[in-house]
């Protein structure tokens, strides 16, 4: 199954994502670290040890607000407060801002 099969609108979230950057699911507040395989994108939690991306941006409803983040140095705290003041300080880098 390719990747365009399996994510569907999400395939752009596919293709932007690198390991280590920072997904959060605006309708849930819910944040997420990428790991990232050659086929698949997993998501880690607080909650969660390992979830699929398309599970992750799909659980409040088929439509959602992602927003995807690079950071250059880890974060110790996954708050979205803290990760909106990194973006505002020019610290983090907004990569995709997807909403369906």
């Amino acid at each position: 199954m390719t990747i365009e099969d399996h994510y569907g609108d999400y395939s752009e979230i596919f293709y932007q994502s690198k390991n280590g950057d920072i997904v959060i699911n605006k309708e849930t507040s819910e944040i997420g670290i990428i790991e990232k395989s050659w086929t698949r994108i997993n998501v880690k939690t607080e909650k969660i040890d390992s979830t699929d991306l398309y599970n992750f941006a799909t659980k409040a409803g088929y439509n959602s607000n992602i927003k995807l983040y690079r950071i250059k140095r880890k974060l110790e705290v996954m708050d979205i407060n803290k990760i909106e003041k990194l973006f505002n300080e020019k610290k983090i880098e907004l990569i995709l801002d997807y909403r369906n």
